[in-house]
């Protein structure tokens, strides 16, 4: 894992992906690489429900970052996929961030020492 951290894989929520589409962008801006845009309508059909797509994507990042920011506190705990790879992703040993507001315990787990990421995170979320 190279010290930037630079490539990245997104996670959220399928039913709240106005976020993600920011979050994206201002990380890309940034200089960052976001490794799937799974939330697009174009990779829908190529990655739903396909948990092996998603751990290769998150295999080939050097970060995981779980945004829940616009997810409605009762909704976060529905929907499991970001959950499930963020596990895979600590597993892993990737470095983890957490964006939006923990629903439990779970998301204490995460941390990053990514600096820049954070600046660019940190940008974004001051909008």
């Amino acid at each position: 894992m190279s010290e930037e951290n630079k490539i990245v894989y997104l996670a959220g929520d399928w039913l709240y992906t106005d976020q993600l589409q920011l979050t994206a962008a201002a990380l890309e801006e940034a200089g960052y690489e976001i490794t799937r845009k799974w939330w697009l309508k174009e990779e829908r059909g190529r990655t739903s429900g396909k948990m092996h797509v998603y751990f290769q994507d998150i295999d080939e990042s050097e970060v995981f970052v779980l945004d829940l920011r616009g997810v409605p506190e009762d909704e976060c705990r529905k929907h499991a996929g970001g959950h499930i790879g963020m596990g895979y992703a600590l597993a892993k040993g990737k470095p983890v961030l957490f964006l939006g507001q923990p629903a439990s315990s779970l998301y204490s787990v995460c941390a990053t020492t990514t600096k820049g990421l954070l600046q660019a995170l940190a940008t974004e979320c001051g909008k």
